[in-house]
This record gives structure tokens, C-alpha cells and sequence, in this order.
């Protein structure tokens, strides 16, 4: 399962990098935070009102939104603490029961990050 686990770490670094990068234009930081304006269609940065994109359905701007940088940042971090907690788990903690749940927990982690089992 350690495998599982470098993979998963590898993916959370990959996707904190993106999200890092989609929350700077021009090299300026802005907050990361996105709304969907229902008028325009645009995708507009929450601090600063600046265009990130222009979206003509509405069903997508609203999924984008709430996929902005910001929470992505938060849901990797959520992430690897729960993937710490499983790890340490997996190195010592004594229950019979809890291998098979730390498991468990980083394999269905992974999943939500696109791994399957083929790899």
C-alpha cells in the first residue's frame, strides 16, 4: 500500500500546482476564490472582479466555481492529513481492524484523484 500512498502524494503535489497557478495572472497572486457571475457568463477572481473565463452554460461555470483554486487547496490539504493518519496506521497501530481500514481509506483516495486499479 506504500505505493498507493507515494502515487497519492505525487498527485496531491500535482494538483496544489495547478491550483497555485490558476489562482495568479500575470504573475499576480489574486485570492484563488471564484464566482460565477449569472449575467455575463463570466468566471470572475472574488477579490478583484477579474475575468478568469467566459462560459456560455451555466452548469459549467457553476461546477468551475466551485472547483476554484481555493478549494482545491483545501480538499489537498484535508487530504493528506487523512492519508498521514492512514499511514501511520498502516506502520503500527495495533487493531485488528485497522490495516484493512487505512487500506481502504487511501485506496478510495486515490480513486478520487483518477487512479484505478490497472496501474
Amino acid at each position: 500500500m506504500t505505493d498507493l500512498a507515494v502515487w497519492l502524494e505525487t498527485e496531491f503535489a500535482r494538483r496544489e500546482a495547478l491550483a497555485r497557478a490558476a489562482a495568479c495572472k500575470d504573475d499576480k497572486c489574486a485570492c484563488g476564490v471564484w464566482d460565477a457571475e449569472e449575467m455575463d457568463g463570466e468566471i470572475r477572481d472574488a477579490r478583484n472582479s477579474g475575468t478568469i473565463a467566459n462560459v456560455y452554460w451555466r452548469r459549467y461555470a457553476d461546477h468551475m466555481a466551485a472547483n476554484d483554486p481555493a478549494d482545491v487547496l483545501r480538499r489537498v490539504a484535508a487530504d493528506r492529513k487523512m492519508l498521514a493518519e492512514c499511514v501511520n496506521v498502516l506502520n503500527g497501530w495495533n487493531s485488528p481492524n485497522a490495516n484493512t481500514l487505512a487500506e481502504d481509506a487511501i485506496r478510495l483516495l486515490a480513486e478520487g484523484y483518477g487512479w484505478t486499479a490497472a496501474e
